[in-house]
């Protein structure tokens, strides 16, 4: 049997010069650094604000206020509810008898902007029930008239981010109130919006807070940046995982779908040995071995579009796919992010195992409408005015965080997690 199988490989090696049944690839061993029992911290307080992040926003404009401006345009509504965030406040609406089309005019858009002196025209969309069981409901949302800046330092320095449990725990900004997320708990995540959005301060606020709060015993980093702007910062971070026994921060595509492909062979040994535990993922698998903890280990990738432009894009997809779609429970977390929600840059297949989503203004409502089935996007007003798409596809206007980009407090964030 096995002359037969030499003999088939050179059969066909003389028709092609290649060798068909050639060894599958080996990629150099990608995982986890093994760290000592971290020391015990104090409590690191970062430059902000000192505004409380609890502060309960008042709205700029009242209900009565609205459904006075509707009724002298003859359209009559009822204010029910309304959220707030650091950029904007939306305001849901009962509209009975009249269309979503009859408020959506311009000239009638053109008449608010007027009598209630706003400096840019408010967007209007049909929710039908987002905030209830009434169909006849849409939302408007105004540009408030002063803002209120979300620091990243406020929010790490507050009782409530520590308070709130989390494996993952990172802040997004705010909501009304405070918007927390455990990363852990996400099916992977989609970051995108244009430049000057808000996206990337969004993105390391994330990191930064990670590194803030965890140890690299509970989680550690790769980083993907193919662009070479946004991620150097955490080129020697005390987080950072190892590729071929080296920091896996990666600038080359080549490189960076190489260690995409090495990851499915992590998560492959990841599951055998949460089988050989008879448990179902890697939180119930740390639960039952505290003293041989797996960490957390998250993939960011910054600008994914051009790792689809420049590389290999069936190897690319093939990766992505496979890690987006089987990955969580093994406890590997791919963070995807791109100026271009382009159909081409993101097809379906890896669109939709990205379920949870924070956006920011996109660049045209192709992207808004097609691509991401966020109708809103195109019309949200950039420096952090963005929306929460949750695994269960429940939308959250929210204000995102920043931090004055100072390379001490950077590092001092950063080496924190030693």
């Amino acid at each position: 049997m096995e002359n037969e199988s030499v003999m088939l490989t050179e059969f066909l090696k003389g028709f092609t010069g290649k060798d068909i049944l050639a060894e599958p690839i080996v990629y150099p061993k990608a995982e986890i650094k093994k760290v000592e029992e971290p020391k015990k911290r104090g409590f690191l307080t970062i430059k902000g604000t000192g505004n409380s992040i609890d502060l309960k926003s008042q709205p700029n404009f009242l209900k009565t206020d609205i459904e006075s401006v509707f009724k002298k345009l003859k359209l009559e509504v009822n204010a029910f509810e309304h959220s707030i965030g650091g950029v904007t406040e939306t305001h849901a609406l009962y509209v009975p008898n009249h269309s979503y089309k009859e408020l959506t005019k311009q000239e009638v858009i053109d008449e608010i902007v007027k009598k209630m002196g706003l400096k840019s025209p408010p967007t209007i969309t049909h929710v039908k029930g987002n905030w209830s069981k009434m169909v006849d409901v849409v939302e408007i949302t105004f540009v408030r008239r002063e803002r209120e800046a979300q620091h990243l330092g406020d929010y790490l320095n507050s009782k409530k981010f520590w308070d709130t449990k989390g494996d993952l725990l990172v802040p997004l900004g705010k909501s009304g109130s405070p918007l927390f997320v455990d990363l852990a708990t996400l099916p992977h995540l989609l970051i995108t919006g244009t430049s000057g959005s808000g996206k990337s301060e969004s993105l390391n606020g994330m990191i930064l807070s990670i590194h803030h709060r965890y140890t690299a015993q509970d989680v550690q980093f790769a980083f993907i940046d193919p662009k070479l702007l946004e991620l150097n910062t955490y080129e020697n971070s005390p987080l950072i995982a190892t590729y071929a026994e080296k920091n896996a921060f990666f600038t080359n595509v080549n490189k960076s779908i190489e260690y995409l492909e090495s990851l499915v062979e992590v998560m492959e040994r990841r599951y055998r040995r949460l089988a050989t535990a008879k448990v179902k993922n890697i939180k119930k698998f740390n639960e039952k071995n505290p003293q041989a903890k797996l960490p957390y280990l998250i993939c960011v990738i910054d600008e994914f579009a051009k790792l689809v432009e420049v590389g290999d894009k069936e190897r690319l997809f093939s990766a992505v796919k496979r890690l987006t779609a089987e990955a969580r429970a093994s406890g590997i977390i791919l963070i995807v992010a791109t100026q271009t929600p382009r159909a081409e840059v993101l097809p379906g297949q890896i669109l939709g195992n990205l379920l949870t989503r924070v956006i920011f203004k996109t660049g045209n409502k192709t992207e808004s409408d097609q691509v991401l089935k966020v109708p809103e996007a195109s019309f949200l007003q950039g420096k952090g005015d963005g929306i929460y798409v949750d695994a269960e596809g429940n939308k959250h206007r929210f204000t995102g965080v920043y931090l004055d980009d100072k390379v001490d407090e950077l590092e001092k964030i950063i080496n924190w997690s030693v």
